[in-house]
């Protein structure tokens, strides 16, 4: 081991002497002027080459034929350096530096069999190494916001989705209710920020403006310019209530939208439900599609019982989540899955044989709970807190989302290895979540 005082500092970062590497590891280092990059390779291994053959090879910043190409205009018999192999790609580096992913059909390579060896997944090798779980949640905006006030630390949380934007008419107009300080304050203290963009839930609209290819063009461009002016890290896209017959032209919108926003430097997430044979709720999503046009995929899984049903239950009950994530995974894979929860519940009401609901924050069913001096059961079945109790021929019902619900449905995580977990929605929570989900997740 061996110990250097770092006297360089430029921006908050520190820099060491390039020599205290070269003196202490077998590391050849490169200056590439017209790529501006500098490139490390170990002395002490012996990379594998592969030579470019054809004249239309590109090299990707995925694996994935829709992903931003980072090197194009490769000549053949350009030879590059060649890291893992894949079902239909190399992972490689061009002499100059660049990293990505290039198809088999335009490399030629000659080895011998255990030259090299895939050491990590694709899953693995496609993410940050140790990249955290993500913790999503989403924060309604009901006007446009003034001024980014109250703002503070949120634990566990990494991305906050402010529910700013909704394309309003034929024209593609969009309605916002964005504040850049907002942005900035929470990127400050270290989150990502991805605006959520609806369709007014409404489905004449939305295959108005994506059946027409000119129309989605047009809607892009605008959609980026407006996340760009903000300065977000990505964007969530909240499509509900959208005609069977948009089902291919929604698919259609995200892969034309993937490709631009990657290149901006954003990701790119969707909300779905679970499966059901509802048309412009369900069937309306081609998941296995559109799974592989976007980075995430969130799985809204609540509203079991929603707010008209017919018979009173839970929001979100434990077996209903895990059999709606299953039913999921069978299209999209389950490192783009995040597993959306609620923060609310329903107050059932039954009176004269006439049933309704209300739905409820954590706090304000904790005080109806408390003022009602109901008696809580725990369920072994939603794994959740139930209760009950009639008052002038008024009977009420309650199925409880607290912290100790939401680290059960939190442990599913683990279970099927998503990508994390979004909450529905901040300011519903009681202050213990948080520390909570962080826990279980963690």
């Amino acid at each position: 081991m061996f110990y250097y005082k770092c006297n360089k500092k430029f921006n908050e970062k520190i820099y060491i002497p390039i020599d205290i590497i070269l003196k202490n590891y077998s590391i050849d280092i490169s200056y590439f002027e017209e790529t501006n990059a500098v490139v490390l390779d170990y002395g002490d291994i012996l990379y594998l080459k592969g030579e470019v053959i054809g004249e239309d090879a590109v090299i990707r910043s995925n694996l994935d034929i829709k992903s931003p190409i980072v090197a194009k205009d490769i000549n053949a018999g350009t030879i590059l350096n060649v890291y893992a192999e894949y079902e239909s790609w190399y992972k490689v580096r061009t002499i100059d530096g660049i990293p990505g992913f290039i198809e088999k059909k335009y490399l030629k390579i000659n080895y011998t069999k255990d030259l090299f060896k895939v050491e990590k997944s694709i899953e693995e090798d496609t993410q940050d190494i140790g990249r955290e779980i993500i913790n999503l949640t989403w924060d309604y905006t009901y006007r446009k916001i003034q001024n980014a006030e109250g703002i503070d630390e949120i634990p566990g949380i990494n991305i906050i989705s402010p529910t700013w934007f909704s394309i309003i008419d034929n024209n593609g107009n969009i309605l916002d209710k964005g504040n850049i300080e907002y942005v900035k304050k929470y990127n400050e203290l270290g989150y990502e920020i991805w605006p959520l963009i609806n369709n007014n839930f409404d489905p004449d609209l939305t295959h108005e403006l994506l059946s027409k290819s000119s129309i989605r063009e047009k809607l892009i461009a605008d959609i980026l310019n407006l996340y760009g002016e903000y300065g977000v890290q990505g964007i969530n896209i909240d499509f509900e209530n959208v005609h069977l017959k948009t089902k291919d032209f929604l698919t259609q919108f995200l892969r034309e939208l993937y490709p631009v926003f990657k290149e901006a430097g954003m990701s790119v997430s969707m909300d779905v439900t679970g499966m059901s044979t509802s048309e412009n709720w369900s069937l309306c999503f081609d998941r296995k599609r559109l799974s592989e046009a976007v980075d995430y995929m969130i799985l809204m899984a609540y509203d079991q019982h929603w707010a008209s049903s017919p018979i009173a239950g839970s929001v979100a009950e434990y077996p209903w989540v895990e059999k709606s994530i299953l039913g999921v995974l069978e299209y999209i894979p389950n490192d783009k899955l995040i597993l959306g929860v609620p923060f609310y519940t329903r107050l059932w009401i039954e009176k004269d044989g006439k049933l309704s609901s209300q739905a409820l924050s954590m706090e304000t069913a904790n005080k109806f709970i408390l003022e009602n001096n109901i008696n809580l059961i725990w369920d072994n079945n939603s794994l959740q807190y139930y209760g009950e109790i009639e008052k002038d021929n008024i009977i009420y019902k309650i199925w409880l989302e607290d912290a100790k619900s939401l680290d059960k449905k939190a442990s599913l995580i683990h279970k099927y290895e998503l990508a994390g977990i979004a909450s529905w929605r901040k300011g519903f929570e009681t202050a213990n979540v948080w520390d909570s989900l962080d826990r279980a997740l963690n």
